[in-house]
């Protein structure tokens, strides 16, 4: 945080976080300008007084600063006008939010990445909300399905595996208990046909799943095929996609595999066949091979189980692993098809880890949300702190004036008075003279009470604030040409000193304006309690107020009726109007009492 001048931007003061942002220390700043230091460069100073010359401060204006180590931040500025005295400063309270922005860039990144894969993806990738409704498909979802995107994504799960699917609600559940399953669906096309896959679903947080889906649509006409004919499965063991492999049951060694399984492997099926996958090195680790080879022992078949196989290259092929006992010739064979999902669990992993980045950041972000809005009610407290004491002291010396001077100048008007009498009818220029002197006194006396109660309304303490306002207006009519419309219906409740100050000074900044600079021949007031509110419009019938006048540096009577409806969490609004049509002042204050029906 830093106060400096409004006009030269010359720092003033700072605290010890301004240190710690920057480098430089209160002594190094004091006297210097932000540009001075190399802190902000010219043309970001001048974007933010552009910011605060039109709207009279800045909020979360995002711009980079350097330090005195030389080392780039990116920082969120607020700033405001303040005034000390009859002097005006400007508040700057800087935010680092370098870690953020990065970090905001990495999950950028890492999410335009997980985009590109999705949209690109040979697998169909579905997204759905915690109600089972897709939110996003890839165009592989699409093709699979027969719809078109906008289709799929006024659809639901059950609308494509069908309402009473077991397997979909126990699919649902599932994750539900452990963040992700694996499943195998049957699912209707467009078309009305159907078709087989393998899905495997990851939650995404709170209320988002995303699945997977291999089409085993070939797999299931194969093994549907075998049981018919064997001659019909070898024609389909040849032409499918998939990878497929047939194995003894004895030693595991292969027997026969497809092409898609030769290029895929990066063996030739030469190389292959007699060989057991211990021979070739495929299996990544023991671990594997075992998991294999109990859940064949448990079950006697295996479904979509996640496996590590090594390729003739080296490379490491992750794979959604299938296989079931089928005889030929009479002999027991193990028909084996592998899904390559290598490139999918790459992105889960980057996906899961960049949300929980996200998360961190966002709890991040919220914890230093907390501590500004902290630290902005400290600075409110202060400057609220600092007007109570403006107050209590223009009281005092309002007092000071109003029974120290006013005492002493009626005493010299009672001593002239005397005088007076005492001199003979003769004695004209001394009449004349104590005559002047009278009068001038008189208005001497007149003109402290004026004073008195311009510095102070001693009338709000005694009479109320409804009193006092209308004290004001009555005042103003008398001292102004201008013919003046008033209605005034805040009740008879007590209102806090606070806000009775505030709207009293409100008041009198606003007919100050409108008498100094309006050109207006009539001014409306209108003052009424609200829904819990304070409402006081003053509108005039002038040239009306210009987008330069409203926003000048130096336009400190505006600037302070910001201030004051801000601290008050308060609205102020100002219409401007045309030649004629005058300019409206509408101020909005919360009352502490309970609202009017």
């Amino acid at each position: 945080m830093a106060i400096g001048d409004y006009s030269t931007s010359e720092i003033i003061d700072t605290n010890k976080q301004f240190t710690q942002l920057t480098g430089y220390s209160r002594e190094e700043a004091v006297g210097h300008t932000p540009m001075g230091l190399g802190i902000l460069s010219e043309e970001d100073r001048n974007a933010l007084r552009a910011v605060l010359k039109k709207d009279g401060f800045v909020r979360n204006f995002i711009i980079p600063i350097t330090t005195k180590q030389g080392e780039r931040r990116i920082f969120n500025y607020f700033a405001e006008p303040l005034h000390m005295g009859e002097e005006k400063k400007i508040l700057t309270i800087a935010e680092d939010v370098t870690e953020r922005k990065e970090a905001e860039k990495a999950i950028f990144e890492s999410e335009r990445k997980f985009r590109d894969y999705i949209d690109n993806a040979p697998s169909g990738v579905f997204i759905a909300d915690a109600n089972a409704r897709y939110v996003e498909v890839n165009k592989a979802a699409c093709t699979t399905t027969g719809y078109t995107k906008d289709e799929l994504l006024s659809m639901s799960v059950m609308d494509l595996t069908g309402k009473d699917s077991k397997a979909t609600i126990e699919a649902f559940r599932k994750i539900e208990r452990e963040d992700k399953t694996t499943v195998e669906l049957e699912f209707i096309r467009k078309d009305g046909t159907t078709g087989w896959w393998i899905v495997d679903a990851v939650k995404l947080g709170t209320d988002r799943f995303m699945g997977f889906t291999t089409d085993i649509t070939e797999r299931k006409r194969a093994e549907e095929a075998l049981q018919q004919s064997e001659l019909k499965f070898r024609n389909i063991f040849e032409t499918t996609t998939d990878n497929i492999a047939l194995s003894k049951t004895s030693d595991f060694s292969f027997v026969d595999v497809n092409e898609t399984f030769e290029k895929t492997s990066g063996y030739s099926r030469e190389e292959l066949i007699g060989k057991r996958p211990a021979d070739l090195g495929l299996w990544y680790n023991d671990e594997d091979r075992d998991k294999f080879l109990k859940e064949l022992k448990e079950k006697g078949v295996v479904r979509n189980l996640e496996l590590r196989f090594r390729m003739k290259s080296g490379d490491i092929y992750t794979s959604r692993f299938s296989c079931s006992m089928i005889y030929l010739d009479g002999v027991q064979h193990m028909l084996s098809s592998i899904y390559d999902i290598t490139e999918q669990r790459a992105v889960e992993r980057e996906l899961i880890s960049s949300l929980k980045e996200k998360e961190a950041l966002l709890l991040k972000q919220e914890i230093r949300d907390r501590e500004l809005v902290a630290s902005r009610e400290q600075l409110r407290n202060l400057i609220t702190h600092r007007e109570e004491l403006l107050e209590e002291e223009r009281k005092h010396i309002s007092r000071e004036i109003h029974d120290e001077m006013g005492q002493q100048l009626t005493a010299l008007k009672m001593d002239i008075s005397r005088l007076s009498e005492m001199l003979t009818d003769d004695q004209e220029d001394l009449l004349a003279i104590t005559g002047s002197m009278f009068s001038l006194v008189a208005n001497a006396i007149k003109s402290v009470q004026r004073v008195s109660r311009a510095i102070r309304p001693v009338m709000i303490d005694t009479l109320g604030i409804a009193a006092a306002i209308e004290n004001e207006i009555s005042t103003f009519m008398a001292n102004s040409p201008m013919q003046c419309e008033a209605a005034i219906d805040i009740g008879d409740s007590a209102m806090d000193k606070t806000l009775a100050l505030s709207l009293y000074r409100i008041l009198q900044e606003s007919l100050t304006n409108v008498a100094r600079h309006s050109e207006a021949t009539k001014v409306d007031i209108n003052m009424r309690k609200l829904n819990g509110h304070i409402v006081l419009e003053v509108s005039d019938n002038g040239r009306g107020i210009t987008e330069e006048e409203l926003f000048a540096p130096d336009a400190y009577g505006l600037i302070g009726m910001h201030e004051r409806v801000n601290l008050l969490d308060g609205t102020l609004q100002i219409i401007k109007g045309q030649a004629g049509k005058g300019t409206k002042l509408i101020v909005n204050l919360p009352v502490k009492d309970e609202p009017d029906d």
